[in-house]
């Protein structure tokens, strides 16, 4: 993802920097950079006031320090840790204020210095305001471009809290361009290139608010491999998986990754069943019947309790699956016309697929006849007249696009002359697009899995002749075989065990 090549201007310098912090040496500070226990914090229960987070944000003098104590602090305290509830409660929006710290103004040295605590800040403070904010947006595109990556990586699951306050108040400006280009910026400099994080779903999120379905598209065959580094949440997951099947309809009509992406979300592991998933099912299934004209099959691994809740509430879209699998057209329309497909803003797909209707019945016609007249043809799809017959002709060069051809219209009166499957060679353009594609895949793949082998000291060697036996059919290696490929590595200095330990290659 290519980060775009214009920054921000410069910060306004209207306003003084974070305000100065206590003298820790007045108030008993440890020397480790831990506010202390005593500055209005209470003992063991972290910052309770605004002079306890600017303090704690100015202890963290060094990498060491932010990493170790003022980012869990932080996270700890937006989680829900700060008191202020009923009989002294956890109540997350005062850890939130309390990080907002709203009459504490930032300045450019913060945007760069303290890197970790100004998107705490930003973040909170765009979640919090109630009024439109661009001063609060200009700060956070600041802190995209000009931001210290080593400090932002550090910020685990607060990043994708700050790339939705970006999404939210760039939405309220009216000024979503500006959002998509700020967190494509953070990604590109924050992200390691196989690291999740929920920065991807606020991004889909803006494109598809912006109906800029190219910039989200781009996104999508990133090998997306750590889920660790950046502790995204479920409910990150299921928004990412879901925008990207959104995605994959709105850009060009992928109707095959679209049925990959929903059906990812809704099999996802869960305790009970999320509103996401039911709205990633139902919209599976309309992007199946489109695909391949079938009603979609669920994996056998998704959890039993997940099925059952799917189920209560897809009669209508199963009944309409069923009824195209049979290419029972009337039956189609008539399930089609059902209100719940308005009800869960599914009506544009549903249009799709009655409009697809056409095509499936060119296509089982083709399977009988090779020529045909065009009248004829019209006739055999339930249409009539001159309007019918431009349909049909309009169907035609939309079954034509993927390919070369799919069939001529010639001759007066016009004959539909269909093309041999043999003779339907896919088209340059496209094949270039597939393979452009392919290939970026395969290589962050293949860089992913030779990171993989590195850590785990496999002998390349032995890891062929593996392959080739289970691959020809023949019996499994031998302990001896491997032993001795393994040695071979080791005396080269080439083979690490777990740990990368060099005394334990025994696993």
């Amino acid at each position: 993802m290519a980060a775009p090549p214009s920054p921000p201007g410069p910060i306004p310098q209207t306003h003084p920097a974070f305000a100065s912090a206590p003298d820790p040496r007045s108030s008993g500070s440890s020397s480790h950079g831990r506010p202390p226990a005593d500055a209005g914090a209470g003992a063991g229960l972290g910052p309770k006031t605004f002079a306890d987070v600017l303090l704690l944000i100015h202890s963290a003098t060094n990498l060491a320090q932010v990493r170790d104590v003022l980012v869990p602090e932080l996270l700890d305290l937006t989680g829900g840790h700060a008191g202020g509830g009923r009989g002294g409660a956890p109540r997350k929006d005062r850890g939130e204020e309390l990080v907002a710290l709203p009459k504490v103004a930032i300045g450019p040295e913060d945007v760069r210095g303290r890197s970790a605590a100004t998107l705490f800040v930003l973040s909170a403070r765009m979640k919090l305001a109630k009024t439109k904010a661009p001063a609060l947006l200009e700060l956070a595109r600041h802190l995209c471009y000009e931001g210290d990556a080593a400090q932002l990586v550090l910020c685990s699951s607060r990043l994708a809290v700050f790339a939705w306050g970006i999404v939210k108040t760039a939405r309220e400006l009216d000024k979503l361009p500006e959002a998509i280009q700020a967190i494509e910026v953070l990604i590109a400099r924050v992200v390691p290139p196989t690291a999740f994080t929920g920065a991807y779903a606020a991004y889909l999120e803006a494109c598809l608010l912006a109906k800029n379905n190219k910039a989200g598209a781009a996104v999508l065959d990133i090998v997306l491999a750590d889920a660790a580094l950046f502790k995204p949440t479920y409910l990150d997951v299921l928004t990412y998986y879901h925008h990207a099947g959104l995605i994959c309809m709105a850009e060009g009509e992928r109707a095959t990754p679209a049925v990959h992406f929903f059906t990812f979300a809704v099999a996802m592991p869960t305790t009970s069943t999320s509103a996401v998933q039911v709205a990633c099912a139902k919209r599976a299934v309309l992007c199946e019947i489109l695909h391949a004209g079938t009603h979609l099959k669920w994996p056998k691994w998704m959890p039993q309790h997940v099925v059952q809740s799917i189920d209560r509430g897809m009669a209508e879209y199963d009944e309409l699956a069923k009824a195209f699998e049979r290419r029972d057209w009337d039956a189609v329309a008539k399930k089609a016309a059902e209100p719940i497909f308005d009800t869960d803003c599914n009506r544009g797909l549903v249009d799709k697929i009655l409009a697809s209707a056409l095509k499936w019945r060119i296509h089982k016609l083709r399977d009988t006849y090779s020529r045909l007249a065009l009248a004829q043809l019209t006739e055999k799809c339930g249409l009539s007249g001159p309007e019918g017959e431009a349909s049909v002709v309009k169907a035609l060069e939309d079954l034509a696009s993927p390919h070369a051809s799919f069939a001529t219209v010639q001759g007066d009166p016009a004959v539909v002359s269909f093309v041999d499957d043999e003779d339907m060679a896919v088209s340059r353009s496209q094949l270039l697009t597939q393979l452009r594609r392919q290939h970026a895949m395969a290589d962050r793949l293949g860089a992913y899995f030779a990171q993989a082998d590195r850590t785990l000291g496999i002998a390349p060697a032995w890891l062929e002749k593996q392959s080739h036996k289970l691959g020809t059919g023949e019996a499994k290696i031998k302990a001896e075989d491997s032993d001795v490929l393994m040695m071979d590595e080791v005396a080269g200095g080439l083979l690490r065990g777990v740990g990368s330990n060099t005394a334990d290659v025994g696993f």
